[in-house]
């Protein structure tokens, strides 16, 4: 799975690090998806699976924090669908 840790796909990547990764249906649709938290660049990047069981081009998402190092699943807002908290090492934000 190629994961790219340039928040640009036009400019040399920077360094970074695979911190953590949740799987969920995130989009609704039935099939699971991936998350996963980049260090470096604090990004998450969610791929949607489709229903054959591959994964599609993914989305940015930037997070929250510095050095973000966690990736919590959870329904954190009640609303029954899965939601994402990022943790952070040098931050008290959520």
């Amino acid at each position: 799975l190629p994961v790219s840790c340039s928040q640009d796909e036009a400019v040399t990547p920077v360094p970074c690090r695979l911190r953590a990764l949740q799987v969920a249906d995130f989009d609704g649709n039935g099939n699971n998806d991936l998350a996963v938290l980049l260090s470096g660049i604090n990004v998450i990047r969610v791929f949607q699976g489709d229903a054959a069981g591959g994964l599609n081009n993914p989305v940015g998402i930037p997070s929250v924090g510095l050095d973000a190092r966690f990736l919590l699943l959870g329904n954190f807002n009640g609303d029954s669908k899965p939601d994402l908290l990022v943790g952070s090492k040098r931050d008290t934000s959520i």
